[in-house]
């Protein structure tokens, strides 16, 4: 059974992931966030690009959706994406098979310029493309960089998605992984 912070995580997650707002999170959702991501990096539609972000977000959109979208519906309610968070963090080997590869695969998403970290002004970019209030990334890229060096190294993100899934401490850096 999910804790309290847990659920509330877990329903904020949601909805950023769910980007219309309608209420359910589908392949649509992924598309959206890959031209707004592709916009703020200047690419163009159709550009290799926006080709390779849209693909990665296909395949985040496609993990997700083999877990979650329990009802073969194409899409993925509220109810059983809280389902399927309880479930993955039932244990390790199930964190690593359901969670563990989206965030790799969000990582070298949001690393624009590929040099193995996220800087400040790519979590920013991270938050805009989510329709995450882009103020919000300051403060939370600050709780999270513990050494202070101005990036988030693969390993220091992976430790505070673990964090914002696993962890029932209020005070945890990872649960401002989506700004609050």
């Amino acid at each position: 059974m999910l804790t309290d912070l847990l659920k509330r995580k877990f329903t904020r997650y949601f909805n950023v992931l769910d980007y219309d707002q309608n209420g359910i999170i589908e392949q649509e959702d992924f598309e959206d966030v890959a031209l707004k991501l592709s916009q703020l990096r200047h690419w163009a539609p159709g550009s290799p690009g926006h080709q390779a972000c849209r693909a990665g977000m296909m395949s985040i959109w496609q993990h997700l959706q083999q877990f979650a979208d329990t009802s073969n519906a194409g899409r993925i309610s509220l109810e059983e994406w809280l389902q399927t968070e309880e479930d993955a963090i039932a244990t390790e080997e199930n964190y690593a098979k359901y969670v563990a590869p989206v965030a790799a695969g969000l990582f070298d998403l949001v690393d624009e310029d590929g040099d193995g970290a996220i800087s400040v002004q790519e979590y920013r970019n991270f938050f805009e493309g989510y329709r995450i209030a882009r103020d919000l990334a300051d403060d939370a890229f600050a709780r999270m960089d513990l050494n202070g060096d101005g990036q988030l190294s693969k390993e220091e993100l992976l430790q505070h998605v673990h964090d914002f899934h696993c962890s029932n401490d209020p005070a945890a850096p990872g649960n401002w992984l989506l700004g609050a």
